[in-house]
């Protein structure tokens, strides 16, 4: 039942060309293959990858083939990838995906939610079977939690500058 709930609903990945290796290794996420956890749960996925501005030793082509490569054949369906250049383009991409959660590693990502966007983190997630079923409830609440779609675009901007936290 929660998987049929999570049908259709758009989870978005942002990653480096370099980077896409997280989203699949539990080595390199903290334990956790997010990109088939979120296709296991019932999500589709929209991964947004960056493009280098410039030529770079970047082969994103391959980058993106290899994320489909570590999914079923059945799976691969539910993923989308798409690019951006830069952080303008990372906002557009973010708004034009139909995305319902966003990944972060950043709590309460205000850049998120000024997009109108809500974000989630591996703190949300047990192991588990019983943990797996509270993990995608936790995650369908969020998905369905309507108040950044009504009241992200109601924040202040973004500071020219972001601060630092050094003392």
């Amino acid at each position: 039942a929660l998987r049929r709930e999570a049908n259709g609903l758009r989870a978005g990945l942002v990653v480096e060309p370099t980077e896409t290796d997280r989203l699949v290794d539990p080595g390199r996420c903290y334990g956790v293959r997010l990109l088939p956890l979120l296709l296991d749960f019932g999500f589709d996925v929209c991964v947004l990858m960056r493009s280098p501005a410039r030529e770079e030793d970047v082969d994103v082509e391959a980058a993106e083939a290899g994320l489909c490569e570590e999914l079923p054949a059945e799976d691969q369906g539910r993923l989308t990838v798409r690019r951006f250049v830069d952080a303008q383009g990372l906002d557009a991409a973010l708004q034009d995906a139909d995305l319902r959660l966003v990944y972060s590693e950043v709590a309460c990502d205000a850049r998120l939610a000024r997009l109108g966007l809500t974000g989630f983190g591996l703190d949300g997630l047990e192991l588990g079977p019983a943990g797996a079923v509270r993990s995608l409830e936790r995650l369908l609440a969020r998905a369905r939690w309507p108040f950044y779609r009504r009241y992200g675009r109601y924040l202040p901007p973004a500071p020219e500058q972001e601060p630092t936290h050094e003392p």
